[in-house]
């Protein structure tokens, strides 16, 4: 096929103005706000947002100076003042909900729909700019990075205002009117640089596209006759000046925490991953779902170099310059750190698909072609296909995946206000969480971090740790995030483990940064029990002596449940015990029972005997425990033969309590709903399976094979329902059923 055959064919005529195509248009725009409203509070604010968030709680002076202020420590923020500043006037007008802080970035996010629409239109044309409309409205990458507290989505459409202003200069007829396209420019770019440094990416490949125009239009002599457009360009520069000054000094201070050079061929696949399908913690995806994006932007890239040349050279620049830009300088200090710094090279990418998936609307004037238009045109058809299907396949699984929910410090933060007493305390290990934390967090307890931000010896640290130690005082760890200030990691979480016994340890989900939580009593021993404590003295002779407990009145199923008893051991040398608890209803029915080991450090395996201790114990009441008032006994068995120990009295049983249980409520609540895999499927109108754990270990005949499923009861079922399982080989034949 010869250029000049593929210059002849051109687009079906289309008026771009009618009704119709302005009616999809504002379609696809109302589809790109919906996918990016959906869920928009769902998902806990992650590091950088609390930084956000910091930042516009301050005065719009204060902000200009770009400083965060960390345990009394100014530091110099990555990232340029304005958008911080339009989130604070944004946050002052409408409160600081997740929903409304996120909104901002949401609606100017949005206008990347139509922004990309026109840049298509004057590069590639009408079809193609409208096909790019809808693949940016559906992209999964997009979606993500615009539904948080940052400046990403702002930065995307700035940079796409000001490419499209400059498109319009370099390929518009002469005249007057044509300056204002670079005023455009110049200013969607300048506030650019003022949202994110990154701009200066954009910017300079302007600027290398203005000169290379201007020298290709007039010459070397005549260029430099052009007082107005040295003038220009030289006030351009100044006003960038602060912005280059203080991005140079920080590109110059060394490398950022947790920033790692990353090979350029890892960060192209990368790229190509998220522009193709969309996030994934790993942040790749397999071949077969990259292959046919990529395949439709190659040949967007040759239809468009065969048919407009100059459009394509300036979007080839507009993707190849930024990025190269990004990895040139980050092979002498890291800049790169996650796909969302790849952002910048989003609509070029989409483009050229684009005016891959358009082409076969092109007419190719030549005899005998009628067979390589049908192949052509359906090859063209399934990539198309196959590209919409795994991009909206990919938006379901980063709205409803597990795997794909971010660092849960708003679930850590809610545990803590349910469960950590006026009487305890809080260490936040990472204190540069504590911006996003302290939003969610508004409990009893106090909270400190440890270590301080400005704290990188880990001995003072350790120090500043054993000075909030008090006799029966227990401490909540906020173990993860670990410290982000150059102190060794794990320093602390090795020396509490060595030194303090462990009651309690949970991981919340995380796709970054990891969110756990310990409990430790550092010193059990207490002289008395205290005052809320039902003082009540139980013997097991030989082993273990408890002088009163404490038991909440009320619970909810699904839930945890905090239990403190007081005891002491009755003899030097004790095996590993169990506590074992039963929940009996009002008619003696048994509806559960759960069984904890005693942990190593408190009583009865120590070695102080007749020392009064405070041992805190955690249950996780069933989420099928029915509603209603039960009577809760414990009994105390023998790990190792599982025989009850009888108390003084000669009985096993024990009656500690009552306890008002509510239901368990449906959704994926972080104490309740805990599985790895999101169901949702709806059998009838009565109950609902909302998840289920499936187990990844390799069974063989013969094992139990363990399945845990989360149902949810709509409405009370009519009629008993019959569970049934069938076990399916790679063949389709049926091996095991239940």
């Amino acid at each position: 096929m010869s250029a000049s055959e593929i210059q002849g064919r051109r687009l079906p005529v289309a008026n771009p103005r009618s009704r119709f195509w302005t009616f999809l248009l504002i379609l696809v725009l109302l589809l790109g706000f919906a996918l990016r409203m959906h869920n928009l509070e769902g998902q806990s604010m992650w590091s950088d947002e609390g930084l956000s968030l910091y930042r516009a709680r301050l005065s719009l002076s204060n902000i200009s100076q770009n400083i965060i202020t960390v345990d009394g420590i100014d530091t110099r923020d990555t990232n340029p003042p304005f958008y911080f500043m339009l989130l604070h006037l944004w946050r002052n007008t409408t409160g600081e909900t997740i929903f409304a802080l996120r909104f901002l970035g949401v609606a100017m996010a949005t206008l990347a729909v139509p922004l990309i629409y026109v840049l298509g239109k004057i590069t590639f044309g009408h079809y193609a700019g409208f096909v790019a409309s809808f693949l940016m409205a559906i992209s999964p990458f997009h979606v993500w990075q615009t539904q948080v507290l940052r400046n990403y989505g702002m930065l995307l459409t700035l940079n796409l205002l000001s490419i499209y202003g400059l498109f319009r200069f370099i390929l518009s007829e002469p005249g007057r009117r044509r300056i204002i396209w670079l005023v455009i420019w110049a200013g969607a770019a300048l506030i650019g640089i003022y949202t994110h440094y990154f701009s200066f990416f954009i910017f300079a490949f302007g600027l290398l596209s203005l000169v290379l125009f201007a020298l290709h239009q007039w010459g070397i002599r005549h260029l430099a006759q052009q007082r107005w457009l040295w003038a220009g360009l030289v006030l351009a520069l100044l006003v960038t000046l602060p912005a280059l000054f203080i991005s140079i000094n920080r590109f110059l201070v060394g490398t950022q925490i947790d920033f790692y050079f990353v090979p350029i061929h890892k960060v192209i696949y990368q790229a190509a991953s998220a522009f193709s399908v969309g996030m994934d913690p790993s942040l790749v995806h397999p071949w077969w779902r990259v292959v046919p994006a990529v395949l439709l932007a190659i040949l967007g890239i040759i239809i468009g170099w065969l048919t407009r040349r100059r459009a394509t050279l300036l979007l080839l620049g507009y993707q190849l310059i930024p990025l190269g830009l990004l990895l040139g300088l980050s092979l002498i200090n890291p800049l790169y750190n996650g796909t969302r710094h790849l952002l910048i090279g989003l609509p070029p990418f989409l483009l050229f698909v684009a005016e891959g998936v358009v082409s076969p609307l092109q007419k190719i004037r030549r005899p005998m072609t009628k067979h390589l238009d049908f192949v052509w045109s359906l090859f063209v058809i399934v990539l198309g296909i196959l590209l919409v299907a795994s991009q909206v396949d990919w938006l379901h699984v980063q709205f409803t995946s597990p795997r794909l929910v971010r660092d849960d410090v708003r679930g850590v933060a809610e545990y803590l206000n349910t469960y950590a007493g006026p009487n305890d305390l809080i260490v936040v290990h990472d204190t540069l969480i504590r911006f996003t934390f302290d939003y969610y967090y508004h409990g009893s307890a106090p909270v400190t971090s440890i270590p301080l931000y400005h704290q990188v010896d880990a001995k003072t640290a350790i120090d500043n740790l054993r000075s909030v130690v008090e006799p029966g005082k227990r401490i909540w760890f906020l173990k993860e995030p670990t410290p982000r200030n150059g102190i060794e990691r794990q320093a602390l979480t090795e020396w509490i483990r060595e030194n303090w016994p462990e009651v309690f340890e949970r991981s919340f989900p995380w796709m970054w940064l990891e969110v756990g939580l310990s409990a430790f009593v550092p010193e059990p021993e207490v002289a008395n029990i205290p005052s809320t404590a039902a003082s009540k003295e139980i013997i097991w002779p030989g082993v273990l002596r408890m002088e009163g407990y404490e038991i909440p009145a009320e619970a909810t199923s699904g839930a945890d449940l905090w239990l403190t008893f007081y005891l002491s051991q009755q003899q030097a040398e004790a095996k590993e015990h169990t506590l074992s608890f039963r929940f009996i209803d009002e008619k003696g029915q048994e509806w559960a029972q759960v069984d904890k080991v005693i942990k190593s450090g408190f009583p009865p395996l120590t070695d102080k005997p007749d020392e009064l201790m405070r041992y805190d114990q955690q249950l996780l009441l069933p989420a099928g425990l029915p509603p209603g008032q039960y009577q809760v006994w414990l009994r105390l068995l023998d790990t190792a033969s599982g025989r009850a120990i009888p108390l003084s009295n000669g009985e096993s049983d024990l009656h500690l309590s009552e306890l008002a249980v509510d239901a368990a409520s449906c959704g994926e609540n972080s104490d309740q709903f805990r599985a790895r895999f999101v169901s949702g499927s709806r059998l009838g109108q009565e109950i609902e399976l909302q998840g289920y754990d499936w187990p990844e270990e390799e069974y063989r005949p013969g094992h139990l094979l363990p399945l845990k499923l989360w149902w949810c009861a709509r409405q009370n079922p009519e009629s008993d329902y019959l569970l049934q399982l069938r076990l399916i080989d790679q063949d389709g034949r049926t091996v095991a059923d239940s």
